[in-house]
């Protein structure tokens, strides 16, 4: 009798299972078509996402329907000893999906790769070129020149103005010099065109 119990709670517990899975098929499988709902996932401003969420749309398809087929089969008393073809198959769909979730892993790996990059640039940038760096760190500024100016002394003023004085006095004097001896070389080739000269008139004398 209590056997007869057990099992009624356990068919009632089935029974309402059945029903959930019911209603769960109607409102995902048999709602749309496949198609219909792989089109849906199309998204051309993010392709690789838009082909990952196909992949596992169709997995779940494949999974759904097969692992009821072998619940079918168990209900029904087959494959008792798991050696009916759907085995198979349900461990091709489970290495589908595994190939799947290793490809969407590697996207997201490397997604934070590329985001971790780019704050780093950020970083780096903003440090090194940001606008309060730029303050603080001017390429010229007035800090640069505080306590470094070395005023000069009466003394070293009198000097520099002295050496300004000899340094005119002296360029003076070389261009008198230049002076002088432009005009001793004109001289010489005057000199020189007068003998010329005499010694052509003694000639035709």
């Amino acid at each position: 009798m209590e056997d007869t119990k057990a099992v009624k709670e356990i068919l009632e517990s089935l029974q309402g299972q059945i029903k959930t899975l019911g209603t769960l098929v109607d409102d995902t499988l048999l709602k749309k078509n496949l198609n219909e709902l792989l089109f849906d996932l199309n998204d051309s401003s993010q392709q690789a996402k838009s082909e990952i969420l196909k992949c596992r749309l169709v997995n779940a398809y494949a999974y759904v329907i097969s692992s009821l087929y072998f619940s079918f089969l168990k209900a029904d008393g087959n494959n008792q000893q798991n050696d009916h073809p759907i085995m198979e198959e349900l461990r091709r769909v489970r290495s589908y999906i595994n190939r799947v979730e290793t490809i969407q892993q590697k996207q997201e790996t490397h997604k934070k790769k590329e985001e971790s990059s780019i704050k780093k640039a950020e970083k780096f940038i903003n440090s090194n070129f940001g606008e309060n760096r730029s303050r603080e760190h001017a390429a010229i500024s007035r800090v640069q020149f505080e306590g470094r100016h070395k005023r000069y002394s009466d003394d070293t003023t009198s000097a520099f103005k002295n050496t300004v004085e000899i340094s005119k006095d002296e360029s003076y004097r070389l261009r008198q010099k230049s002076k002088k001896s432009c005009s001793r070389k004109a001289s010489r080739r005057h000199r020189s065109k007068e003998r010329s000269r005499h010694v052509k008139d003694a000639g035709h004398h």
